[in-house]
């Protein structure tokens, strides 16, 4: 991906299934920003959005009601890094 200089991600999914267990050792910061804890088939239409967010490390996930949030420690938004003080 990076040879061909790609605009991607990359989620690690079925995290938790004890046939195919995850090797942390081997993950990759830059692409590998966020795990699927659970899936849900979508589309692909807000995917410059989506890859904004998850770059950023501000997205979290519902499988049920709609869910609005305003989440920071010390002026830090979801995402940042927070200096604790």
């Amino acid at each position: 991906m990076r040879e061909n200089n790609s605009d991607c991600i990359s989620v690690p999914h079925h995290v938790s299934e004890s046939v195919h267990p995850p090797d942390w050792s081997v993950s990759d910061e830059e692409i590998e920003l966020v795990v699927e804890l659970f899936q849900c088939r979508g589309n692909a239409e807000y995917r410059g959005a989506i890859l904004e967010a998850l770059r950023a490390r501000r997205c979290f996930g519902t499988t049920g009601d709609q869910i609005f949030m305003n989440v920071n420690v010390n002026n830090a938004f979801m995402g940042e890094t927070a200096k604790l003080t």
